[in-house]
């Protein structure tokens, strides 16, 4: 594939959108599709824009048609989901310097407290996202805040479904993280601008990791990849 198709399928200024650009525009109906962590679903809570109650269809991230299956050395055509569960944890931290050390801790035990974060989880704008808490997985808690049932059900399904996913994967936690996420990002810009094409870029990001990952020590890197992925050598 010489270009991304999904750049041809909505208007230029898209390819500027960030996240919070996306989360207006995807309830407007500018666009059909959005891929995004769970703070988008609570939309219809906004009362000018309860007209999409009924129309989303919310699910786990859709799969790739094919995979390559490192065990065989082969592609393999069949769908495989694998569901990236970054910033996954929004944490409270007290710097241990503070001089209101008591009065941070009050705050984060208020803002933890499950019948106010019942009540933030359902609410848009919050930018408190679902745990996976069974006293939250109730989809009637979704409905009385203006939700359809199947709505409900179905962003719910979603979330557990992406948690409980067997390809789950997290961030990538290595040496070097943000250095292999910076080169996929300039060459995926430059891939969508219409500069290279996008096998151009893939080739590219291909040669910068592995010089990233020499110049760190790939025995080190892999090392580190394994072990926060919790792979065992049998």
């Amino acid at each position: 594939m010489t270009t991304f198709k999904s750049r041809d399928l909505g208007p230029p200024e898209q390819l500027q959108w960030d996240v919070a650009d996306t989360r207006v525009q995807f309830p407007a109906g500018v666009s059909v599709l959005n891929i995004d962590w769970g703070d988008v679903a609570p939309s219809p809570t906004i009362p000018k824009l309860q007209f999409i109650i009924g129309r989303p269809v919310l699910a786990c991230c859709p799969a790739a048609t094919r995979y390559w299956d490192y065990t065989q050395g082969a592609w393999v055509d069949k769908g495989q989901s694998g569901p990236v569960h970054c910033f996954w944890r929004l944490d409270y931290w007290v710097a241990a310097g503070s001089e209101v050390k008591e009065a941070a801790l009050n705050f984060a035990s208020f803002m933890a407290r499950p019948e106010l974060v019942k009540k933030l989880a359902v609410t848009a704008d919050t930018g408190i996202i679902l745990p996976a808490s069974a006293s939250l997985m109730i989809p009637s808690l979704w409905v009385n805040a203006g939700f359809d049932q199947a709505g409900a059900e179905d962003y719910l399904d979603a979330v557990l479904n992406s948690i409980n996913h067997p390809n789950a994967v997290l961030d990538l936690r290595i040496r070097g993280s943000a250095e292999y996420l910076n080169v996929l990002d300039v060459e995926i810009s430059r891939a969508l601008a219409g500069e290279i094409s996008s096998q151009a870029a893939l080739d590219n990001v291909a040669k910068s990791w592995n010089e990233i990952t020499d110049r760190l020590g790939r025995d080190g890197q892999l090392e580190q990849y394994r072990n926060s992925v919790g792979f065992t050598k049998k």
